[in-house]
């Protein structure tokens, strides 16, 4: 006995060795993978991640209102260390390093997982092989690429996640003395990781349904249940209760804007309704989703090219499955499949996690973000299904050459593995902003552009107010939510306001910014029964270091669209309230408003109900309707929309076309049968 314990701990102490040495490898390997990357300011940085970083360390729920659009009341928490990084003055080098460490352990955990999950279908507790494969997939992933040293919080919230698989990997049958603590542990973990990103809930989904698979006899799985609903409950509250209150105590819904058919907020209006821009639009684009995939296209299931063949691989290799039991049954041999899923329990239970959360996913957002711990746990479940189609090694070989070859070329081919790459900042700083004088008292800030120009608020002084009221969710007075705004008003009465907004156009003769002048911030802001000051000048806001890209659509579909990067300005004017709206631009709005409604009826998919409200962005009559991602857009030529995911311009016709009702709209929101790479 005392022989066999000492051969048991050697052996463990030898894989605790193996795998401090593969963490360690992994985690460098990621940090100088990010570095070459380089640094990412994506729009969804610029527009909330640093915002909602700030808010989580300063309570700014009762003196903003939406500053940073729709995000604003995700709960916050994740983005701390990203705006605790990226305001400490640290080289913006050693901010992408540090941002790479939880992406890292990530990987770490696919390591182990895939070891287990490998070991379980080869007869070993743990496969090295598999281990290595698994991470090289997982690694392969775009969505993985793409967010590593990155601002997104959907890698490191995928942590607990893992965290909750790798905790039952010792035993593929978990005993019964064991169930209640590890099963608490598990449900905490993914508490914890829904509370800081709901969208973790359907990933969550899967790893419950793994976690009770492995669970033996009903009445195991029904204590199971009770312990993972109470501990994932208890974790989640003690996480995001205080946000949740502090949100519902302000506007009457914890998850604002989310759920409001149940909790009937009238702050919640702006929110624009379900994102469905990934969602399948019937059964055969669901089913075809795997292959869908694997194109190099925009919008498939991220915003930016990123295809993957590693789902269409999966299926390739179960079908692979099926036909060897098919043939198995067709020659009269027996087909044990309980003793198949008994044998090889923790690779088939981990296989129907998978199976079960995918169509959720599908239906609820169809975002590879919100699905990234089962994007990473692919690399495993694929290695461990090639491994049980074949015991020949040839076939393994050629299986895994193919994988890695095909998901390499078109990852490398096809994907845009930075939203924003910039260079590093001369200065060293990740942030650069210059605030001009004026602008650092306190003071009432509305910003009405498409971006929220949330990254300068934390700023400005601390007792200044947020208002987002333009671009994406557009306010105006007629709408119950203006209330909010209205408190925020009669609180601060002796404040100056400001017209704030991200400045895109250019004079293409010297380079220079083209500010909006007095007319044009009228035209914005008469929404709000506002105008600009008379003989008051406007304030930049400089931000170095930071790009914007400005992308101008091409006038066919044949054609790539431009881009300039540009340096970022928020400019800032001052305005004041009026005691009734400009009549000559509300005439104008009713008019667009009616010929976009005509526009509108002809499809609703991709112009759902209701309207938002049209908006003047300084240029054209337009409206946001950001659950399907499209803008319509009037103006002196006629009626278009654009899709900004396609960088595509839809002419619809011009006004009297459309007034007399000769017009036709393409309302296909599927993507082409044979997609076409696009530059």
């Amino acid at each position: 006995m005392i022989a066999i314990g000492a051969r048991s701990t050697t052996r463990t102490d030898r894989h605790l060795t193996e795998a401090t040495l593969s963490y360690l490898f992994i985690v460098l390997a990621c940090i100088g993978l990010a570095l070459f990357l380089g640094k990412d300011v994506s729009w969804d940085q610029r527009h909330f991640h640093f915002y909602l970083g700030y808010s989580a360390l300063h309570d700014r729920i009762s003196q903003d209102f939406y500053p940073a659009s729709v995000q604003s009341y995700n709960v916050p928490y994740a983005f701390a260390p990203f705006y605790l990084l990226a305001s400490s003055g640290l080289s913006d080098r050693l901010v992408v390093a540090a941002l790479a460490l939880l992406p890292a352990a990530a990987l770490c955990l696919v390591w182990q997982i895939g070891g287990r999950i490998v070991g379980d279908v080869t007869g070993r507790h743990f496969d090295r092989l598999g281990a290595w494969l698994s991470v090289a997939l997982a690694a392969g992933a775009p969505i993985f690429l793409f967010q590593l040293g990155s601002s997104f919080i959907d890698l490191p919230t995928a942590v607990p996640v893992l965290l909750a698989i790798v905790l039952v990997l010792p035993r593929a049958q978990l005993e019964k003395e064991l169930t209640q603590g590890r099963f608490a542990l598990a449900g905490a973990l993914l508490g914890f990781a829904c509370a800081l990103k709901l969208s973790n809930v359907v990933s969550a989904i899967g790893v419950l349904c793994f976690l009770l698979l492995l669970t033996q006899g009903w009445r195991a799985k029904i204590h199971a249940s009770i312990t993972l609903a109470t501990s994932m409950a208890a974790s989640a509250l003690a996480v995001a209760g205080f946000w949740w209150w502090r949100v519902y105590s302000e506007y009457g819904n914890p998850v604002l804007p989310g759920f409001n058919g149940i909790f009937k907020s009238d702050a919640a209006e702006v929110s624009g309704g379900k994102m469905v821009r990934f969602i399948p639009v019937d059964l055969l684009d669901a089913l075809l989703r795997p292959i869908w995939m694997m194109s190099p296209e925009k919008a498939v299931y991220i915003d930016v090219p990123a295809p993957d063949a590693r789902f269409f691989f999966l299926i390739i290799l179960l079908l692979f499955c099926l036909v060897y039991w098919l043939v198995k049954l067709v020659s009269g041999k027996q087909v044990d499949l309980y003793s198949e899923f008994q044998t090889r329990r923790l690779f088939w239970s981990l296989f129907a996690g998978l199976i079960v959360s995918w169509p959720i996913w599908l239906m609820t957002s169809g975002n590879g973000r919100y699905y990234s711990p089962w994007f990473l746990l692919v690399g495993p479940l694929s290695i461990a299904l090639l491994w049980r189609v074949s015991d020949k090694a040839r076939f393994k070989v050629y299986g895994v050459a193919t994988m890695i070859a095909v998901q390499g070329y078109i990852v490398a081919t096809g994907s845009l593995l930075r939203y924003h790459p910039v260079d590093w900042s001369a200065s060293g700083e990740w942030f650069d902003v210059k605030v001009p004088k004026p602008l650092q008292d306190p003071a009432i800030y509305f910003s009405m552009g498409l971006e929220s120009a949330s990254l300068a608020f934390p700023y400005l002084h601390p007792e200044s107010t947020f208002i987002s009221a333009g671009g994406q969710y557009a306010l105006a007075t007629h709408m119950p939510a203006w209330r909010y705004v209205q408190n925020r008003l009669a609180r601060k009465a002796a404040l100056p306001m400001y017209f704030i907004v991200n400045v895109e156009t250019y004079a293409p003769q010297d380079g220079s910014y083209n500010r909006p002048d007095a007319k044009t911030i009228d035209a914005m802001v008469s929404g709000l029964q506002m105008r600009s000051k008379a003989n008051a000048a406007c304030e930049d806001i400089w931000v170095n270091g930071v790009g914007v890209t400005l992308a101008i659509a091409p006038s066919t579909k044949e054609a790539s669209p431009v881009t300039l990067d540009r340096r970022m300005l928020v400019v800032a004017c001052p305005v004041e309230r009026i005691p009734t709206r400009n009549a000559h631009i509300e005439k104008a709005r009713s008019a667009a408003s009616a010929v976009m409604d005509d526009v509108a009826a002809r499809c609703p998919l991709l112009f759902p109900s209701p309207a938002p409200f049209t908006f003047y962005n300084g240029h054209f009559w337009t409206r946001q309707y950001a659950a399907s991602d499209t803008v319509l857009i009037v103006d002196d030529i006629g009626v278009s929309y654009f899709r900004p995911n396609f960088y595509q311009t839809y002419r619809v016709g011009s006004l009297e076309q459309v007034r007399a009702g000769n017009f036709s709209v393409s309302c296909d929101y599927r993507r082409e049968p044979l997609p076409i790479a696009r530059s």
